[in-house]
């Protein structure tokens, strides 16, 4: 977790200087929206790998359940939003 905060700092920090210096795109919030999902990824993978050694898997069925409902509902409010 130490390690991931660190690299976050760092992302966050240069996020400006990366996105004007080296691509010269405007990819600031992009920067700092994937930084952010790293974060929340590696939070939870630390919370269910916790869940796994303590043989807790309940929590780890809910959420994926609840992740592939999203998944598959995100994609079809894509396909309706690209069809009008």
């Amino acid at each position: 977790m130490f390690l991931v905060l660190i690299v976050l700092i760092i992302v966050i920090f240069s996020a400006k200087f990366i996105a004007n210096n080296y691509y010269h795109k405007p990819i600031f919030w992009a920067l700092i929206a994937g930084s952010l999902y790293i974060f929340s990824l590696s939070f939870v993978n630390f919370l269910e790998d916790l869940f796994f050694s303590v043989n807790k898997f309940k929590e780890t069925f809910y959420k994926e359940i609840i992740f592939q409902i999203f998944r598959l509902s995100l994609i079809l409010i894509m396909v309706f939003i690209l069809m009008k």
